[in-house]
């Protein structure tokens, strides 16, 4: 989940069967157990957002811990809003993607805490990047034209959300 498969989520008993542990994808698969299958059905039908205790049953109370992938910023366009961009987002967990079309720009000496560089037509980059809701998509290439077709290409995506540095 953290290097970008489906979300999963791991229970383990602090009470009842102590140590027991069922992690559950979020496609339903489920690998280890509770020791009972009713409440693996219970914990695995349970959705949890935050990590916490969560009682499953009298004398059943586990620990969850929800495993995402982080967020993506996907930044079309390497200029020096892209850097500065790239620069608040690593920090603060995102996985960051540049694309831009000048491998001067979109480097890694430029961008080093990118986790990939996409050079190329910016707009193939950004249509054809796999986005999901977990993806943030901002624009903030060189010119209006570009802006242009970024967004254009964004739009029909997937991305959770879009923004246009203009």
């Amino acid at each position: 989940a953290l290097a970008g498969g489906p979300r999963a989520t791991l229970a383990t008993l602090v009470k009842g069967r102590l140590g027991a542990r069922l992690l559950v994808r979020e496609d339903g698969a489920r690998f280890g157990s509770l020791g009972d299958p009713a409440l693996d059905d219970h914990a695995a039908s349970s959705s949890q957002d935050s990590t916490g205790l969560v009682q499953f049953a009298p004398g059943q109370e586990a620990f969850v811990e929800p495993f995402v992938t982080p967020l993506t910023l996907l930044i079309a366009g390497a200029g020096h809003v892209a850097q500065a961009l790239a620069t608040l987002a690593y920090p603060l967990g995102f996985r960051v993607v540049v694309a831009d079309d000048r491998p001067d720009f979109a480097s890694k000496e430029r961008f080093p805490e990118a986790h990939s560089l996409l050079v190329g037509d910016i707009e193939a980059s950004v249509r054809d990047y796999p986005a999901t809701e977990g993806t943030c998509v901002v624009i903030a290439t060189r010119g209006h034209k570009l802006d242009y077709q970024a967004l254009k290409a964004a739009a029909g995506g997937k991305a959770g959300y879009l923004g246009l540095v203009g």
